[in-house]
């Protein structure tokens, strides 16, 4: 039997997308059995089967399976099974509806005068009509079947992982990149917004004094007109939340499943910029916020297909 398969290798967790293709074959001299896996982005976990009505007392277990190795995506599970051992099948023919269209065609052939086609090749296409034969190769599912689509549908769950972690590798580099210039963009922000501040404080000031010298001489009373403008335009703790949230990403990133907690992370992020453009009244400020939202937009899209 197969080892079952595992969400990462090595000792720490590894980012996985959710595009990902497994498939993988197996026979036991009785049967084939042939499972293929697709799966795409899905906020949640959706598993889907086509697979032998035999097989439906195991979907149960089979889904498990699914479900113990992927958290999230949209999974479609495709199963065949092909009987090696022709004794096994039974072929019926349905006789009156093959003459039913055999007399549809001669009737055809009499109305439109065409001259008539090979025999061989009526009755192939007439065999190939739905219902004209079928086939029953149905049994009670044994034991050692049931082993054998599990061993086979662990198999193609293995590929499925491996190609889900190489694309993860592939976006967890492109969001630490991104990650990295949106941590510089927040130090020029924070440099900005001191400088910002002080220079509100100067304007206060002269202002004041074109007002009223007696204001400029009463410190206390300018003191709280400081303070109060400057509780209206300082962002250090927004600055500080947002140092947090990057941490808290970059932490996250390192633990699997990710995506969703990412996904709460980025509209944090998102609150925090917004914040501070409409706080700071600085050109210089706002246009480094549109190139962070730029940045945050980017980070966005790609974990949208990070489970």
């Amino acid at each position: 039997m197969s080892m079952s398969p595992t969400k990462a290798k090595g000792k720490s967790p590894v980012t996985l997308s959710m595009t990902g293709y497994g498939h993988a074959v197996k026979e036991n001299g009785q049967v084939r059995i042939e499972v293929e896996i697709k799966t795409v982005n899905n906020r949640f976990i959706d598993i889907s089967f086509k697979m032998p009505r035999s097989y439906l007392c195991i979907e149960h277990r089979l889904k498990d399976a699914v479900k113990s190795v992927l958290s999230r995506g949209k999974v479609d599970v495709y199963i065949s099974r092909t009987p090696l051992d022709a004794k096994a099948v039974e072929v019926a023919f349905n006789r009156p509806l093959f003459e039913k269209y055999y007399g549809i065609y001669l009737e055809l052939c009499k109305i439109t005068e065409a001259d008539k086609v090979p025999l061989t090749k009526v009755v192939s296409e007439i065999l190939h009509v739905r219902d004209v034969l079928s086939y029953d190769d149905s049994k009670d599912l044994d034991e050692s079947e049931s082993e054998l689509v599990v061993e086979v549908l662990r198999e193609a769950l293995n590929r499925v992982i491996e190609m889900r972690r190489r694309e993860g590798e592939v976006l967890c580099e492109e969001v630490l990149r991104r990650l990295s210039g949106l941590s510089s963009l927040k130090q020029k922000i924070e440099a900005e917004a001191l400088g910002n501040s002080a220079q509100k404080m100067r304007l206060l000031e002269e202002r004041l004094k074109e007002l009223s010298p007696d204001i400029v001489s009463d410190r206390e009373r300018l003191a709280m007109e400081a303070a109060y403008l400057a509780d209206k335009v300082d962002v250090t703790e927004e600055l500080k939340r947002l140092e947090s949230h990057l941490a808290q990403f970059n932490e996250t990133l390192s633990r699997s499943p990710q995506g969703r907690k990412l996904d709460f992370i980025v509209q944090e992020l998102y609150r925090e910029f917004n914040t501070i453009a409409s706080k700071a009244q600085s050109g210089e400020i706002q246009g480094l916020v549109i190139d962070a939202k730029v940045e945050l937009e980017k980070i966005r899209e790609q974990i949208q297909n990070i489970e």
